[in-house]
């Protein structure tokens, strides 16, 4: 089911879509692209924010269990490739 516009226990809106997957699934990025940002955030985790090629969408990865060996800030990924 959608789950951007669920309300969550502090009342915001989730503005995501969760794609499950069984623990250690390897999360491939859904298009080339950019890593702007390696981090932990509170709410997600262990996160990536990639972006497209254009810098028009922004991909947002959380709930990781790890990130792919060598997977540094800034680093070009191909669409398919494991993050």
């Amino acid at each position: 089911r959608g789950s951007f516009d669920e309300r969550r226990g502090d009342s915001r809106r989730h503005e995501a879509m969760d794609l499950l997957a069984p623990r250690h699934t390897p999360v491939v990025a859904v298009e080339a692209g950019i890593i702007a940002r390696l981090f932990t955030s509170k709410a997600g985790g262990i996160t990536i924010y990639q972006f497209d090629p254009t810098t028009t969408y922004a991909y947002y990865y959380a709930h990781l269990d790890r990130y792919a060996e060598g997977l540094t800030e800034g680093a070009t990924v191909a669409r398919g490739q494991v993050l």
